[in-house]
């Protein structure tokens, strides 16, 4: 049973007051997130049993060894929580479904393509339905337009459950679903509130120039490495939206292949390529456009060392046009909600932890809603 229902989603397990979880990702991984000192790990296959390394990018030496069964998780050969069947998980129709197992009318979250499966335990433990959205297999040929309406559709679909409360019905996003959060929202008035983390406030090449500074920055290249990335990004960025200064641009690459940021930022695609067309196709969707027609309660979440999407460039441009909105910036935590030290590429294979019950704070919003 209990496989079944973890390859659906995930599981919760917990010690006294103590809780961990167990979360399948895209691939052929779980994610263990002990929830109150913050410890990630991600695990694989070993012989009979899951194992993991030191931290989230560095597999070797195991230092995890995990196993679960119906009732119980073990971990480096210690029983150290049981199962809480604190929710279900059902698979519907574009996305898995977490559903309290108290009765009642609840709460409901729709997590746009992209947010993930680790936050639906915690909120369905506390008594909120999450529903987490599959990214379609056909992502490149549409529109972040196109994906606000699959939410909207979603959002749709829970009102119509005798178990949602369809006056506190919202939507949660993160990074890329930045760009579609506030499309679903300022369309459709069944979507009552807005929680959304690390969420860009600009146009897609915009956001990119920005992050490529201020990761490099934090990375240790020089101002003048820096600069001569910027040029060439801006370069590329042309060409990819007009198709002008092709024999530039491949006069630039040929130029930067040397260079130390070159395996982050250089290489050339065609501007016909499926992922060039997306690009093409999205760039056009300025978020703060949206935001200043949502005037709905709004939780906007930022790592404070973030550098692909850094708050000192986002988050004041979307609360200047949503004054419905709350800022919250998280203190030493990366884009993905790591803790880290820098904010930079180079350190992300060696964290190892997120803050103790990090989602917490935001369900507590949540619930004051109601």
């Amino acid at each position: 049973m209990l496989a079944a229902a973890l390859f659906l989603g995930a599981a919760l397990y917990r010690s006294g007051d103590h809780l961990y979880s167990l979360t399948k990702t895209d691939s052929d991984t779980l994610l263990l997130l002990d929830y109150d000192s913050g410890r990630m790990s991600r695990l694989r296959v070993g012989e009979g049993e899951w194992v993991g390394g030191p931290s989230i990018g560095v597999e070797s030496p195991v230092t995890v060894r995990v196993k679960f069964s119906e009732n119980s998780l073990t971990i480096n050969s210690k029983t150290v929580a049981t199962r809480v069947d604190a929710f279900r998980v059902e698979h519907v129709a574009g996305g898995t479904l977490y559903v309290p197992t108290v009765s009642g009318r609840h709460q409901a979250i729709v997590a746009v393509p992209g947010a993930g499966d680790l936050p639906a335990p915690y909120f369905a433990r506390r008594g909120i339905i999450f529903l987490a959205l599959d990214k379609r297999a056909d992502w490149r040929s549409r529109t972040f337009e196109n994906v606000a309406d699959d939410v909207i559709a979603a959002a749709g679909m829970l009102r119509k459950r005798s178990d949602v409360d369809p006056r506190y019905l919202g939507v949660y996003a993160s990074s890329q679903g930045g760009w579609i959060a506030p499309i679903a929202a300022s369309k459709s008035s069944a979507i009552t509130f807005v929680v959304c983390a690390a969420c860009p406030a600009t146009d897609l090449n915009t956001q990119e120039l920005v992050r490529t500074e201020a990761e490099l920055r934090a990375d240790g290249f020089s101002a003048n490495e820096i600069r001569n990335a910027l040029e060439y990004r801006k370069l590329y960025f042309d060409y990819l939206m007009t198709g002008a200064h092709r024999g530039e641009l491949e006069a630039a690459d040929e130029a930067a292949k040397g260079a130390r940021w070159y395996p982050r930022f250089g290489g050339m695609i065609s501007r016909d390529a499926p992922l060039a067309m997306w690009w093409q196709n999205n760039e056009r969707f300025v978020p703060t456009d949206y935001w200043r027609r949502v005037r709905i309660p709004t939780l906007l979440l930022f790592g404070s060392l973030d550098t692909r999407v850094p708050p000192s460039e986002h988050a004041q441009r979307i609360a200047a046009v949503n004054p419905a909105a709350k800022v919250v910036i998280i203190p030493n935590v990366d884009h993905e909600g790591f803790v880290a030290k820098t904010g930079g590429r180079d350190e992300v294979p060696l964290l190892d932890r997120i803050p103790p019950r990090a989602i917490e704070p935001t369900i507590d919003w949540i619930l004051a809603r109601r």
